[in-house]
């Protein structure tokens, strides 16, 4: 059986001085990307995203030392220090409050989405043609750009997350989210326009009522879910 494990923090549990206890404790390619961060925020999340990596290695009894991270590609990898891919895929994600990190033994994307002081409203760079003849249906605020309601928002972000958390688990195709059609009267929302939908597992969960997370995993195994938020 497999496994998918979710760890997330919050940046306001943290403060300056944490983050150069941690900058001393990631590697160096992520320094590089740290110190390419234009403000304290931004560089937080960027440490805190591989301290929760190197934390869930560690959950899975794993010789952290054996390992590195590759930054010089869209997603990262984790490499063997001897050569050659790990057999551990991962995913970082944050917005608003929060930062994640997805680990599994199978190629895996996760996205959070804090709610939006501005509302949601629907583009067509995002949603396919179907999608939006869908929400302009069941959900017509998101389209017209109308007040919408806290339900409507928060159906804008698991249709969003879980596009986002796709896009991340299949980076090597480089699909946009356009292309990617989500069935808007299932949940957790299967792909229908991929001949492989089926092997895509969605799950979608609130860390708490202001923001929404889903992971997309490629696999059609049975799998193991933990979440440490």
């Amino acid at each position: 059986m497999g496994f998918v494990n979710i760890y997330g923090t919050r940046i306001n549990s943290y403060e300056e001085k944490d983050l150069e206890w941690m900058r001393e404790r990631i590697s160096t390619a992520r320094q590089q990307v740290l110190d390419r961060r234009k403000n304290d925020v931004d560089r937080l999340r960027c440490a805190l995203a591989e301290m929760l990596l190197w934390h869930g290695l560690w959950d899975i009894g794993l010789d952290i030392g054996e390992y590195e991270v590759s930054y010089e590609e869209e997603k990262p990898r984790l490499l063997l220090k001897a050569g050659g891919d790990a057999k551990i895929d991962f995913s970082f994600s944050h917005s608003g409050d929060y930062v994640i990190c997805a680990i599994s033994d199978s190629p895996i994307g996760v996205d959070v989405q804090a709610k939006s002081k501005k509302g949601a409203l629907l583009s067509d760079h995002v949603f396919s043609e179907t999608e939006l003849l869908a929400f302009a249906e069941k959900k017509p605020a998101l389209s017209t750009g109308d007040e919408t309601t806290a339900e409507d928002e928060l159906l804008f972000r698991k249709f969003w997350t879980c596009k986002e958390s796709f896009i991340k688990c299949a980076s090597e195709e480089k699909p946009n989210l356009r292309s990617v059609e989500l069935d808007f009267e299932k949940m957790p929302y299967p792909i229908v326009n991929r001949s492989d939908g089926d092997e895509f597992y969605f799950g979608i969960m609130e860390p708490d009522e202001t923001h929404t997370l889903s992971f997309c995993v490629h696999t059609s195994e049975h799998f193991a879910l933990s979440v440490q938020i």
